[in-house]
């Protein structure tokens, strides 16, 4: 399966839109008017028309559209709105407590990890002090996990170096393991955001410490140094993780190429060379996905694997295929491949022809093209941003035999109306 680096950042555009009914958000309208007795209480509508409204940056108006929703009674969108605060302010104090965040050290982590660190350390993590701010990631907890896992890692990576020929590093957290010709400072950097990424995926779709996705498997990565690493990982990694697939362990064998992670199968080969972190987050993204959709097809596999490389690393290295020059050119310096993936969907909302969700269903990994990739993307965006609760509703369901069918079940739409929600949130 050929890997091919490809960068792109989490861009969200929207233009503002005034409701008769809500008040409209802007950076300077920071609060919303309470619901007097007699007033009608606010609408999913009115919700919707606002959020739109709000840029991706302005943590403050989000903060005020989420308090406003909850004193309404809307809790799922008052969700939806603190989320969108942790995008620019990561460490925002109410958003965090709202979305079910303790802090342990001065630092957010989830209420199930504050309560295995609880465990660990026979203390109550609610008591303890901590300075406000500081890092995103739970390196409290990620520290911890490492330690826990010092000495089995030492041990194995004396094992694979004699094999590899070079000093191999193996670091553990609770959930990934990175193992191979890595720094271990590039390992803790990956296995710390794989772990924020897993936590906040936990927590927008409600999943609790007993329905977590991955279990008390690891997602394991390695990293080879080249082509013939690449051949040498192959036999160690059937070994410890069981039988590959002939034809895939062929194609490796031959061509050196890598070996994408899965539900069924949690483990990752690739060369040194991609962005750690952020291929770390792309192979979760496989995984989770796997974990919680009835049967995946692949386009929501790479869209929600480069969803989740982007929101938490601010970009995607990995696909598998092979991209046309359109993403090289869409002009001006600071343009990539985030413009094009905005370029490209807004030309295909505009093509009432298309119908993205029927289309992708029907396509084979190897038969998505840049275009495919960038429906993935923002299809996946909108499951997960919009409504989560319906998203999740949706991938439990979704079977590519009979998309009518789910999106009747999950957003009570037609495949149609289901692409036109698609083509307004490209406006």
């Amino acid at each position: 399966m050929n890997r091919i680096a490809f960068t792109s950042a989490f861009l969200v555009l929207a233009a503002p839109i005034s409701s008769a009914t809500a008040p409209v958000i802007s950076a300077a309208a920071l609060s919303f008017p309470r619901q007097d007795p007699g007033t009608a209480k606010p609408t999913k509508e009115d919700f919707e028309k606002q959020f739109a409204a709000i840029k991706k940056e302005d943590s403050k108006a989000f903060l005020a559209l989420a308090q406003w929703a909850e004193k309404g009674g809307l809790s799922a969108e008052a969700k939806k709105a603190y989320r969108a605060v942790l995008d620019g302010d990561a460490n925002n104090d109410l958003a965090r407590s709202k979305l079910g965040y303790v802090k342990v050290g001065g630092e957010w982590v989830t209420k199930e990890k504050a309560a295995e660190l609880e465990k660990a350390k026979g203390a109550d993590p609610k008591k303890k002090g901590g300075k406000t701010g500081g890092p995103v990631v739970p390196t409290v907890g990620v520290e911890k996990d490492i330690a826990n896992n010092a000495h089995a890692d030492l041990e194995e990576g004396k094992r694979l170096a004699k094999l590899m020929g070079d000093t191999c590093m193996v670091v553990s957290s609770a959930h990934f393991s990175i193992k191979g010709a890595v720094s271990r400072e590039q390992a803790k950097d990956g296995l710390a955001a794989a772990e924020q990424a897993y936590a906040e995926l936990n927590v927008i779709f409600e999943r609790g410490v007993d329905e977590q996705p991955l279990g008390m498997r690891k997602l394991t990565i390695y990293f080879a140094k080249d082509d013939a690493g690449c051949k040498e990982l192959v036999p160690y990694i059937e070994d410890n993780h069981g039988k590959l697939d002939p034809y895939l362990r062929d194609d490796i064998m031959k061509k050196a190429t890598g070996l994408a992670a899965n539900g069924a199968h949690p483990v990752s080969l690739t060369q040194n060379t991609v962005d750690i972190r952020s291929y770390v987050l792309h192979q979760l993204g496989q995984v989770y996905v796997d974990c919680i959709g009835a049967a995946p097809d692949p386009w929501l596999e790479e869209g929600f694997a480069m969803y989740t490389a982007v929101r938490w690393a601010g970009k995607n290295t990995t696909y598998c295929y092979n991209p046309s020059s359109y993403a090289g050119n869409v002009g001006g310096s600071k343009k990539g491949e985030d413009t094009a993936y905005t370029l490209i969907c807004k030309e295909i909302a505009q093509d009432k022809t298309d119908s993205p969700i029927e289309v992708l269903a029907k396509k084979k990994l190897n038969q998505l093209d840049d275009k495919d990739l960038a429906k993935s993307f923002s299809l996946v965006k909108m499951l997960i941003e919009k409504e989560p609760e319906t998203g999740l509703a949706f991938l439990r369901l979704y079977s590519s035999q009979n998309v009518a069918r789910v999106l009747k079940a999950s957003y009570k739409l037609s495949p149609a109306e289901f692409d036109e929600r698609w083509r307004q949130a490209q406006k």
